[in-house]
């Protein structure tokens, strides 16, 4: 039997500007350890909607969500804040990199947020996953000193510094070119077989989508395969 990391049920989430309307109707879905799923979907189907529901930054909707046996529905801001933290990394198609910070910093500070490691064993981590993007040798450069494609490793090696049980990626490749992209698949996928590491992207990218182990399709706010 597959090890369930999230279950969603009875996903319900209503917009109100400029009129009420229902962004995401009664979704239901169980992601496994170790997956790579792609969430895909025409613009307004709801699909980074339901990314921001899955990931708790968006909590006024309708239902559960489940993430390792932890029922996040009812958590004050606070205690939400540091679940995600601890348990959620984040890829966005923006790299959202300090910009006065060199990489190796960048990569450290959500470890270092989450005070459960030695200042040392952080940094080993975080050179660890530089080298694992091919970054180990711009460790010390600021991030403004690095190119467009190397900031987004960067966040990718930042979203895995605390060992989270799902990394979720808004359009993690939508910023970059052709061989980057293929680059940052790669690691990503290399992710899922040697560490069983659970990624769930939102993309748009049909190349992308078709290379990961299952597609969710959406339109009007419903899974349609």
């Amino acid at each position: 039997m597959r090890d369930v990391v999230l279950s969603a049920r009875s996903i319900v989430k209503y917009f109100h500007d400029p009129q009420t309307f229902r962004v995401l109707d009664e979704i239901s879905m169980e992601i496994y350890r170790g997956e790579f799923l792609s969430i895909m979907g025409k613009s307004g189907s709801g699909k980074t909607t339901l990314l921001y529901v899955l990931s708790t930054m968006d909590t006024a909707f309708e239902g559960d969500v489940v993430i390792n046996g932890v029922e996040l529905r009812g958590l004050s801001r606070r205690a939400l804040a540091a679940f995600r933290n601890e348990h959620i990394g984040f890829v966005f198609q923006f790299h959202y990199l300090l910009p006065e910070f060199t990489a190796l910093d960048n990569v450290m500070l959500p470890a270092l947020k989450l005070g459960k490691r030695s200042y040392e064993e952080i940094r080993a981590r975080a050179m660890e996953l530089l080298d694992a993007v091919e970054l180990k040798d711009h460790a010390e450069k600021r991030a403004t000193r690095l190119s467009g494609g190397q900031q987004q490793r960067v966040a990718l090696a930042r979203s895995l510094v605390n060992d989270p049980a799902i990394v979720m990626g808004d359009e993690p490749t939508g910023n970059l070119d052709s061989k980057n992209t293929r680059m940052v698949f790669d690691i990503l996928k290399d992710l899922t077989r040697s560490r069983g590491q659970t990624i769930v992207t939102v993309t748009h990218d049909p190349e992308f989508s078709s290379q990961s182990d299952r597609i969710i399709e959406l339109a009007d706010g419903r899974v349609v395969s």
